[in-house]
């Protein structure tokens, strides 16, 4: 049979295929190619009466979005409130440039019109997103015809009212919808996952709602090619790969001082011209020797902890690790405050980078740890760890490793509960669970931090989230089936590892992972 998957929860994924919806599991062999079923994919599955049917097949897909996963979109409705929050043009043409670089189809919706004050402003920037081609609506009657037979998503940032909006147009969702918080300026999460609800002849999509955006534009002519305006006036620039910073014959600068193109259009342009030249390119020190030998990431990852290393032969130990095929190396900084241990610093992980194309997976066990991010980052960290206990900023310095171009990752002890990250949990490409305390050696695993992972596991899939779940600490060939039957993907050992043949321990854990 074949289908369109419509929610994922818990695991299951709900197809529907002739009008009927069918509970289904996805085949282990997906989970071992790296393959996830997204809401939105085209399936062929098996069904049999009175039990649970399987995916046997995704089929291509014409578009995806990461955060959240959901994929074969014709157009996305992105929601901006006039107050609470307010508008910002600057993340408005954030949520534009995803869209644009992934050919979907984009319909500005302004809500809360009944706290408008002045219209003089509302009326500018429908003016400008009209002239450039954008549909602008302010009500739900102009932007109901525009869904029909269409794969809608609604998406913007927590506590703009898709959840309203959607109860609006189809009372019988019944979605749950939340307050504002007057300290943060933003609301409760009410979505809780990502599903499709027929209407129109189409389907509609309500997403989690999120705090901050990343756009996957990754080089200045596709940034360029996602501002429609500024790609039309381009063409006519001397140089085609012109940026519009400081090139002879710009043509796209003249249109700026002329009002052809919005000057606040072309300001977020070139911010977000920054961030990318400021990525992960800026900060990546590995020798030539080692480019062109990327090797495709398994679904379990074996992360050894330097930690318990030679610390006299570290290039050594770095290169015998590689060797074993683990895919990480996780480097434990340790900050004699934040735990009882010294370790070592940025200098360690730069003088290691040119040795290794293994992913270095950095575990700031310090007190306020957004006043090293940026070292750690230009040293060649590909996943920084921070942990919820140590900075009263967590928001801020897990976006600050993003914008580094660092895939972003949260720690919580095992006295610190799941709730503690629930907040920051759409922002993480990884959770970190210690299962010891951290900062103290000798201990034996905790098999009660299993109970956070499994937590984890429900809320990613209930919330339509993507991240990996790390387990660190007292992990041996034993406790490691612990760990992935709980749900974790990605496993630090260290003393199990080095206190014997580095290679044959690997490949011991290796064993209980397949």
């Amino acid at each position: 049979m074949q289908g369109q998957i419509i929610k994922a929860l818990a695991g299951f994924y709900y197809v529907e295929s002739d009008g009927q919806v069918y509970q289904t599991r996805a085949r282990g062999n997906f989970r071992k190619k790296g393959h996830t079923p997204y809401v939105g994919d085209w399936v062929d599955f098996s069904a049999e009466e009175n039990s649970e049917g399987y995916i046997l097949k995704i089929h291509e897909r014409k578009n995806s979005l990461v955060r959240p996963p959901i994929v074969n979109i014709d157009q996305a409705v992105v929601i901006m409130s006039v107050k609470e929050p307010d508008f910002n043009s600057n993340l408005l043409d954030r949520f534009l440039v995803l869209l644009e670089h992934k050919g979907i189809h984009p319909i500005v919706y302004i809500s809360k019109m009944d706290l408008l004050e002045d219209r003089g402003e509302l009326d500018f920037y429908q003016q400008t997103y009209g002239d450039i081609g954008y549909d602008f609506v302010t009500s739900k009657e102009g932007l109901l015809p525009l869904l029909t037979g269409k794969v809608t998503v609604f998406m913007g940032q927590t506590g703009v009212g898709k959840s309203t909006l959607l109860n609006k147009i189809a009372p019988d969702l019944n979605l749950e919808t939340g307050e504002i918080s007057d300290s943060l300026g933003r609301g409760r999460h009410t979505t809780r996952a990502v599903s499709f609800y027929n209407l129109n002849g189409g389907k509609i999509a309500d997403t989690p709602g999120f705090s901050s955006l990343d756009y996957e534009v990754s080089t200045a002519e596709d940034l360029n090619q996602a501002f429609p305006e500024i790609a039309s006036v381009s063409r006519d620039c001397k140089f085609r790969t012109c940026t519009h910073t400081h090139e002879p014959s710009c043509a796209v600068k003249p249109a700026v001082e002329e009002g052809i193109i919005a000057f606040f259009r072309f300001d977020n342009y070139l911010q977000f011209l920054s961030e990318i030249e400021n990525r992960r390119e800026t900060y990546k020190k590995v020798s030539k020797k080692f480019q062109n030998k990327e090797k495709p990431m398994s679904q379990y990852k074996i992360a050894p902890s330097i930690l318990a290393a030679d610390y006299a032969n570290f290039e050594r130990e770095i290169k015998r690790l590689e060797a074993t095929g683990a895919e990480y190396a996780h480097i434990d900084i340790m900050d004699g405050h934040f735990v009882p241990q010294i370790s070592f610093g940025a200098g360690v992980v730069e003088s290691l980078r040119p040795h290794s194309k293994m992913v270095f997976d950095c575990h700031l066990m310090v007190a306020n740890p957004e006043h090293h991010l940026e070292d750690f980052a230009r040293a060649g960290a590909d996943i920084i760890s921070i942990h919820v206990e140590a900075t009263p900023h967590i928001h801020g310095a897990l976006q600050k490793i993003r914008s580094l171009g660092v895939k972003p990752s949260v720690v919580i002890n095992p006295g610190t509960p799941v709730e503690a990250i629930k907040h920051v949990l759409h922002l993480v490409d990884q959770v970190l669970v210690m299962t010891v305390n951290p900062g103290f050696g000798g201990q034996a695993f905790l098999p009660e931090t299993m109970d956070k992972v499994r937590e984890l596991v429900a809320l990613r899939d209930e919330k339509g989230l993507n991240f990996e779940i790390e387990v660190d600490g007292g992990i041996d060939a034993q406790t490691i089936a612990q760990a992935k039957e709980a749900g974790a993907t990605v496993f630090v050992a260290g003393s199990y590892i080095f206190k014997g043949d580095v290679n044959e321990r690997v490949q011991t854990l290796r064993k209980q992972l397949d």
